[in-house]
C-alpha cells in the first residue's frame, strides 16, 4: 500500500464491522443518554409525585422511585442487549484480523509505517499514519474495557451485587471509559473530515465500497478518456 493513499482497500468484513459498530454505538449512546439524563428514575419519580399531587393523589417517596425505576429499567435493558451486540462485534473484529490478507492486518500497517520512518520516506506522513494506527489500537482497548465491564454489569444488574461497592466501582470504570472513547470518536471524526477535505479525498468512500483512492482516480481517468475520445 502506498503511503499516499492512507486508507483502503478494506475487506468486506472490515467494512461490515465498521458500519455495524457505528450503528450499534449510536444506539448505545442514545439509550445511555436517555436513561441517565432524560428518563432517570429520580426524575420520573419526582414528576409522578408532582403530577399526581395536583389530583390529590399522594405517593410515598419509595413508591414513586420504584415506579420510575421500573420504567427506566426498560431503557437499560435495551442498552444491555446492544452492549452484548457491541461485544460480539469486537470479538468478530479480533477474529477477522486473523483472516485478513497480510497487507491489511493492523500489525502489517504499523510495521510498514515504522519501515517508512527508518527509511525516512515521507517522514511526516509516516508519523501521521503511525499515530492514527496507535489511536485505533487504543480505541480497541477502550472497547474491550467497555465490553468487559458492560457484560459484567449486565449479568449482575438484577442481583444483590448491584447495590454493593464493587458494582459501583465497575460502573465508574465503565462510565469513565465511555468518556475516553467519546474523546476518541471526536478526534476520529474531525480527522476524517480534515482528511476528506485535504490530502486524502474519498477516504469515507473507501470504507463504503472498499476501493482505495488510486483505483478511484484510475477509473475516473479512464472514464474521462472515453468521454474525450469515444472512438
Amino acid at each position: 500500500m502506498n503511503i499516499a493513499t492512507f486508507g483502503g482497500p478494506h475487506s468486506r468484513a472490515i467494512r461490515f464491522w465498521h458500519w455495524a459498530t457505528v450503528l450499534v454505538m449510536c444506539f448505545q449512546l442514545l439509550t445511555a443518554i436517555t436513561g441517565k439524563f432524560i428518563v432517570n428514575d429520580d426524575a420520573i419519580g419526582e414528576t409522578l409525585t408532582k403530577e399526581l399531587g395536583k389530583k390529590s393523589i399522594k405517593l410515598e417517596p419509595n413508591e414513586a422511585w420504584r415506579i420510575g425505576n421500573a420504567m427506566v429499567d426498560n431503557v437499560w435493558t435495551f442498552h444491555t442487549w446492544t452492549g452484548y451486540m457491541l461485544s460480539a462485534l469486537l470479538l468478530f473484529r479480533i477474529i477477522i484480523e486473523f483472516f485478513q490478507s497480510k497487507e491489511e492486518t493492523m500489525a502489517a500497517r504499523i510495521k510498514r509505517s515504522l519501515q517508512w520512518l527508518r527509511q525516512k520516506q515521507e517522514t511526516k506522513k509516516a508519523r501521521h499514519y503511525l499515530l492514527v494506527k496507535i489511536l485505533y489500537l487504543i480505541a480497541y482497548v477502550l472497547l474491550g474495557i467497555l465490553a468487559g465491564t458492560g457484560i459484567w454489569m449486565g449479568l449482575n444488574r438484577n442481583g444483590p451485587i448491584k447495590i454493593t461497592e464493587q458494582f459501583q466501582e465497575v460502573k465508574e470504570v465503565h462510565e469513565m471509559t465511555v468518556y475516553f472513547f467519546m474523546g476518541f470518536l471526536f478526534v476520529h471524526i474531525v480527522g476524517v473530515i480534515r482528511a476528506e477535505r485535504g490530502n486524502y479525498p474519498n477516504i469515507v468512500s473507501e470504507m463504503i465500497h472498499g476501493k482505495n483512492n488510486a483505483s478511484l482516480l484510475k477509473k475516473t481517468d479512464q472514464q474521462n478518456l472515453k468521454k474525450n475520445h469515444p472512438n
